[in-house]
């Protein structure tokens, strides 16, 4: 987790109070793109973050998290998942996330473990 870098396009509390950031560098290369629907949209990946409607733990690595809000006027896909990896930062002594990726997609996998689930979006 030590590659990241200043001028962060987004540096946000999760909805646990851990500090997430996607750095410029990594939002325009990695995720616009490979999803150029999302350009301009770095506030709704950051809301994402902050106040999601549901937290899917990844089947792949445990260290990170799907976090999903509903988009349902958005006509590349009725959900924005945003990937966030976690870990120990040693300078800081504390659990620090960072944006892997984000996309829209149009539905839950039957089998996706939930980790948290609004009930104010409900």
């Amino acid at each position: 987790m030590a590659d990241e870098q200043p001028d962060p396009v987004i540096d946000v509390h999760d909805y646990e109070g851990v500090r997430v950031s996607c750095t410029r560098q990594r939002w325009t290369d990695r995720i616009e793109a490979n999803h150029p629907e999302l350009q301009q949209r770095a506030s709704e990946v950051a809301d994402a973050i902050q106040n999601p409607e549901l937290v899917f733990e990844d089947r792949d690595y445990p260290n990170r998290k799907h976090h999903l809000v509903r988009t349902p006027d958005n006509p590349y896909g009725s959900l924005l998942a945003t990937i966030v990896e976690y870990g120990y930062d040693t300078e800081s002594g504390v659990t620090i996330g960072r944006i892997v990726t984000a996309f829209y997609k149009t539905r839950i996998r039957d089998d996706d473990t939930p980790l948290f689930i609004s009930l104010s979006h409900s």
